[in-house]
């Protein structure tokens, strides 16, 4: 999608990377909030977590406890990309995310995860 001025300057440019594609594009502010959870994966020795939609996040919090009611965080992260990864502390049995905007408030928490 290209955005032209009267006089035929670009103002904005669009493309969309490899693999990627859509007959359709907007152009207004837009805020993404999902009804669903953010998402916590864990993989070897790593958590992963990404809320897919969701345009308001600045950074998660990584929280881990021995029961499943008392989490404590335990890692700050900053949201880089669609996915954000950390190290899982050894530390722990449930693990879960959470969401946060740019002034520190939760948005939103994942679902609990117990180490296996």
């Amino acid at each position: 999608m290209t955005e032209f001025d009267r006089a035929g300057r670009t103002l904005f440019d669009l493309r969309f990377g490899s693999g990627a594609d859509s007959y359709r594009a907007y152009r207004f502010p837009w805020t993404g909030r999902p009804d669903d959870r953010p998402v916590l994966a864990i993989a070897h020795g790593n958590a992963y977590a990404s809320w897919n939609g969701a345009t308001e996040i600045s950074d998660w919090a990584l929280l881990t406890g021995t029961s499943r009611t008392q989490l404590r965080r335990v890692r700050m992260l900053r949201k880089i990309g669609f996915e954000t990864r950390a190290v899982l502390p050894s530390e722990g049995k449930y693990f879960a995310v959470e969401a946060l905007d740019s002034q520190g408030r939760v948005l939103k928490r994942s679902l609990l995860h117990r180490r296996h």
